[in-house]
């Protein structure tokens, strides 16, 4: 971080987005460094999610012997987590130029990167319509595990 500037404490190293982050941001700092760093604690958790979880068993779920899951069910369960990922990619870049330039910078400018990225969540709409259904297919493959 900047000499000076505001820490988030257990999100973020040197720059937001650059760390596995493993606890939420604290509100100690700047209302535009909690931003950002929120931002990048939930990407990061977000890629996780896609990169260990739903990419391979989706990958898995096309072939039935190496399936781990049906591919029905893994794709209900894990639905657009790869738009959902993008569009939060998306707005962590554009949180982390303005951080780039100075927290103040961050926290003035912070509400029109929101406006700007606000057409990228439409695929909250598609999860959303989609979580119940997700949540009983998990719930089923749980009553039936071996």
């Amino acid at each position: 971080m900047r000499a000076g500037s505001p820490q988030v404490v257990g999100s973020v190293s040197s720059k937001p987005g650059t760390c596995e982050e493993t606890s939420p941001p604290s509100a100690s700092a700047c209302s535009g460094c909690i931003a950002a760093a929120c931002a990048a604690w939930g990407v990061a958790r977000l890629d996780a999610l896609h990169s260990r979880y739903a990419v391979p068993l989706l990958q898995l779920a096309k072939d039935k012997d190496t399936e781990i899951i049906p591919l029905a069910e893994a794709e209900c369960i894990f639905g657009n987590i790869g738009e959902i990922l993008a569009a939060n990619k998306v707005l962590l870049c554009e949180l982390e130029v303005e951080y780039d330039q100075g927290p103040a910078q961050l926290a003035s400018t912070v509400g029109s990167i929101l406006a700007r990225n606000i057409y990228t969540f439409g695929c909250y709409d598609t999860y959303l319509a989609g979580f119940e259904r997700a949540q009983r297919t998990y719930n089923q493959m749980l009553k039936h595990r071996p």
